[in-house]
């Protein structure tokens, strides 16, 4: 009769941990779409490493923006000099990153970049920096004033059975979308028009690659659907 408890116990326990394998279902790319899937409509906005595709088209990418960029840009004594600025991930680099890039736009000779590539928190200050002062500003501020409570929130300890993670980035996300907005994607496919490029590195888990995402390109196709 002392056992009795025990196994009712035991037997709840046992079925929250098998209900909780059913409590979140994954719709992952099919195995032999991986990395061959494209983005419905843009098929030009994504680049898979160490696939001949998307090298050709990222190579193409390259070789229209020197067509589009003007005569005189770039120009170094007479000689085509093309700045490109690399930004690292980790987010106290990027906040010293935009300590570095302020005082670089004080002292005077920080150039106009024919290329912008970012990744993790570093893609966020890419953005900015590619889209122009005013933008770069305000990710300056969201770097200088963010706490723990602005990226995530408890979800409460039944998500560890019932859910994908303990904590849900909902704050983060809010700050995104407060952040990135119509006029921020006008400004960056402005920019890309004139021959510069943003790109964005990522991990797809699936592929078990890096990702390439043309900023430009994407924004260059307008509508909700790019934003």
């Amino acid at each position: 009769m002392r056992q009795e408890p025990f196994y009712r116990l035991l037997i709840i326990i046992t079925c929250l941990f098998a209900s909780s394998g059913c409590a979140h279902v994954r719709h992952a790319v099919p195995e032999n779409l991986v990395g061959k899937a494209v983005v419905v409509g843009m098929p030009d906005i994504r680049y898979y490493e160490g696939k001949p595709d998307s090298f050709s088209m990222m190579r193409q990418s390259l070789e229209d923006s020197f067509k589009d960029e003007g005569k005189s840009d770039y120009l170094v004594d007479g000689i085509k000099t093309y700045p490109a600025l690399i930004i690292g991930g980790g987010v106290s680099n990027s906040a010293y990153g935009i300590g570095l890039l302020e005082g670089w736009s004080k002292e005077g000779s920080r150039p106009v970049f024919k290329i912008v590539t970012g990744y993790s928190s570093g893609s966020i200050l890419a953005i900015g920096t590619f889209a122009g002062k005013d933008y770069e500003d305000r990710i300056a501020n969201l770097f200088t004033s963010i706490s723990s409570k602005d990226v995530l929130k408890s979800r409460g300890i039944f998500s560890v059975l019932f859910g994908d993670s303990v904590n849900s980035s909902a704050p983060l996300l809010k700050k995104i979308n407060d952040f990135v907005d119509e006029d921020l994607m006008a400004k960056i496919a402005q920019e890309h028009r004139k021959g510069r490029r943003l790109y964005v590195g990522t991990t797809d888990f699936d592929a078990q690659g890096f990702v390439i995402w043309d900023m430009g390109a994407l924004a260059s196709k307008g509508g909700p659907d790019a934003l």
